[in-house]
């Protein structure tokens, strides 16, 4: 009998439910966890039996972020400085809503912040059913891990504007409008981080969080875009023989001629504003009292679609003839010849 009460006795331990973890108090939690220097989120709740434990707390842990994602949004929404920092900016630079809220920007910002360093701990007491859950983050780790992200976003964004600026020049319009979009989820970025740096972190200047900085990006983004909307591009489609040779006379001349009246070329048709198709060809003119002179013809076919519209808007057959001391000469200057009045009949409608 002594032994079987022995047994029970060392066998009684390994069966008690274990101890609810110091973090369950709400008295430690405020000690231990204060909210100068940390986000919580706290849950409780009860299982039945026959449930499921491990969804109960996995859905207990998602309450738990949720709740910790909650003071964040109530730091944002409820901070004052938020609006004295939008006036500053309205009255220093040219982009006053940087820090307009709405909810879905901070509801956004706060769920973005709470991946951030978030730990998230979770208990089932089996003698009463009981669950908890608990989440935290650093208020310091998580201005850090912003005011960082900030920089980064800016630096990569300043780095799309340059190199859209750079193409801009070589008139690759094309590739200038997808670097000014890649820049634009940056911009997104830039003022999540500012968002969520003005609700926690107390010191936050406006050098801290670089508005003028932004709105100076932001800015220039804006007048480039709207320039680069402006351009028309086109997608050519050539063929050009001299004498049956392959060449691209008209083709490159056209082209310098009509990007100074704004027209940008794309090797895509999908992001043409218009197709341009050019069959071009010489032929020999030469007349027997020529007086040692050679003469050729140059002989295009036009033709102009809009990719909006679907349609032909232009279509012409046009020739120009010229005369030099070789064939040859005589081919190049009449292909010479058809680059202006080409450039002149397409420049209505390549505006």
């Amino acid at each position: 009998m002594k032994k079987l009460i022995l047994s029970l006795l060392i066998i009684f331990p390994l069966l008690a439910p274990a101890q609810e973890p110091m973090w369950t108090s709400s008295t430690f939690r405020d000690l231990n966890y204060p909210a100068s220097v940390w986000y919580t989120g706290f849950a409780r709740n009860y299982v039945q039996a026959g449930s499921d434990v491990n969804s109960a707390l996995r859905a207990l842990e998602r309450d738990a972020q949720n709740r910790l994602a909650e003071s964040i949004i109530v730091a944002i929404t409820s901070e004052s400085r938020l609006e004295n920092f939008s006036r500053q900016q309205q009255i220093g630079g040219q982009f006053s809503e940087i820090l307009t809220t709405d909810y879905q920007q901070v509801v956004h910002t706060a769920t973005s912040a709470t991946a951030v360093g978030m730990n998230v701990r979770s208990f089932h007491n089996t003698a009463t059913g009981a669950i908890y859950a608990f989440a935290l983050v650093n208020r310091f780790e998580l201005i850090g891990f912003y005011r960082s992200n900030l920089t980064i976003n800016l630096r990569q964004a300043e780095s799309h504007l340059q190199t859209a600026r750079n193409l801009e020049q070589n008139r690759e319009t094309t590739n200038a409008r997808q670097q000014i979009e890649l820049a634009k989820p940056l911009l997104d970025n830039i003022r999540q981080a500012q968002h969520l740096l003005i609700a926690i972190d107390a010191n936050a200047s406006v050098e801290d969080l670089q508005l003028q900085k932004t709105a100076d990006l932001h800015s220039a983004l804006v007048q480039m875009q709207a320039r680069l909307a402006q351009a028309v591009f086109v997608y050519i489609e050539s063929s050009e023989t001299l004498f049956g040779t392959q060449v691209n006379i008209v083709t490159e001349r056209l082209m310098a001629e009509l990007a100074r009246s704004g027209c940008s070329f794309v090797e895509n048709s999908a992001e043409a504003d218009f197709r341009l198709r050019l069959q071009i060809s010489v032929r020999d003119t030469t007349a027997d009292n020529s007086f040692g002179f050679m003469f050729a013809t140059a002989d295009a076919s036009v033709e102009l679609f809009d990719m909006h519209r679907q349609r032909i808007v232009y279509s012409d057959n046009i020739s120009e003839r010229s005369g030099f001391g070789t064939l040859d000469g005589a081919g190049r200057r009449a292909l010479n010849n058809l680059v202006p009045v080409i450039a002149e009949r397409l420049s209505e409608w390549l505006k």
